[in-house]
């Protein structure tokens, strides 16, 4: 299990997979929690962003949100 973060990025509406999955790699890297914040310019393909994140998606805590007003109940 991964342990909750002190610090987080926030994703807001990322437009390409590729990026979520460098923002990923980017967390697993830092030990930081990824908070995405939808809607997301692509189709959200669980397999597509794995690719994009490498072997680092299962070192990454992700949380996504709906919209801009659900991160901000999550965070207030």
């Amino acid at each position: 299990m991964i342990p909750p973060h002190a610090l987080s990025l926030a994703a807001f509406q990322p437009d390409i997979p590729q990026n979520t999955g460098a923002f990923m790699r980017l967390c697993a890297g830092f030990n930081m929690g990824l908070e995405i914040i939808e809607p997301c310019g692509f189709v959200w393909d669980e397999r597509k962003i794995k690719q994009s994140a490498l072997d680092y998606f299962s070192h990454v805590q992700l949380t996504r949100h709906a919209s801009w007003d659900k991160f901000l109940e999550s965070v207030g």
